[in-house]
C-alpha cells in the first residue's frame, strides 16, 4: 500500500490561478505545460512508483486537454484540476494493472487446476470462456471485455464506443447473464481465480 507525501509537489512558481483552460492558445498552453509537467510527474510517481509510466500518464493528460478541452472543468483552480486529474488517472491505471495481473494469473493457473474439475482434458476453462464470449453479439462482447478485462468504468466505455451509459448497462446485464449460464459448471473455480469476470 502506498503512502502519499504530506503535500503535493506544487511548482515553486506558477502562473496566476485560473479556471479557464487556454484553449487553442499554444503559448499559454506551453506555459501551463512547462509549469506543471515536472511536479505532476513527481506526484504521479507517488502512486505508480515508475518514472516512465508517470511521465507517460501526465503527457497523455496534457494531450487530451489540448485536443478535448471541453471535457475538463476547473471548479476551483487550474492547479487543483490538474492534480485531481492526475490522481484519478493514477488510480485507474493501478486498477487496470491489477485486473490485467489477475487475468494473467488466471490463465497461468487454470491449466494446472482444470484437471481436478474436468473429465475431458482437451476442453480447458480458457476455451470455454472464449467460446462463451464468441457467442455474444459483437458490441455486447466488446462492452464486457472493456469492463471485465480492461477494467474501464461504464462512462469510459460509453465514451470509447460512442454509446450511452444506459446502453452499456444493458449490454453488461445481458453479457453477465450469458456468461453465468454458459459457465455455470465452472462458477466455483471462476469465483476463486477471477471474480471480476462474472460478478
Amino acid at each position: 500500500m502506498f503512502t502519499l507525501a504530506p503535500s503535493y509537489p506544487y511548482p515553486v512558481e506558477t502562473t496566476k490561478p485560473t479556471t479557464v483552460i487556454p484553449v487553442r492558445d499554444p503559448l499559454a498552453f506551453d506555459r501551463l505545460f512547462q509549469d506543471y509537467f515536472v511536479p505532476l510527474t513527481q506526484y504521479a510517481r507517488l502512486y505508480l512508483k515508475d518514472e516512465d509510466e508517470a511521465k507517460d500518464l501526465v503527457q497523455k493528460l496534457f494531450t487530451q486537454m489540448w485536443e478535448q478541452p471541453d471535457r475538463f472543468e476547473a471548479k476551483s483552480t487550474m492547479q487543483a484540476l490538474l492534480y485531481a486529474a492526475v490522481k484519478n488517472r493514477c488510480l485507474n491505471w493501478l486498477k487496470h494493472d491489477n485486473v490485467k495481473k489477475e487475468y494473467q494469473q488466471f490463465t497461468s493457473q487454470s491449466s494446472r487446476t482444470l484437471h481436478v474439475v474436468q473429465d475431458d482434458d482437451s476442453s480447458s476453462l480458457e476455451k470455454k470462456i472464449e467460446k462463451a464470449l464468441q457467442l455474444l453479439p459483437e458490441q455486447c462482447r466488446r462492452v464486457f471485455e472493456l469492463s471485465r478485462i480492461d477494467g474501464l468504468k461504464y462512462r469510459e466505455i460509453a465514451e470509447q464506443l460512442g454509446i450511452s451509459i444506459k446502453t452499456v448497462e444493458v449490454h453488461m446485464g445481458k453479457a453477465l447473464r450469458h456468461m453465468r449460464t454458459e459457465l455455470a459448471e465452472y462458477l466455483p473455480l471462476l469465483i476463486l481465480l477471477f471474480p471480476h469476470l462474472i460478478r
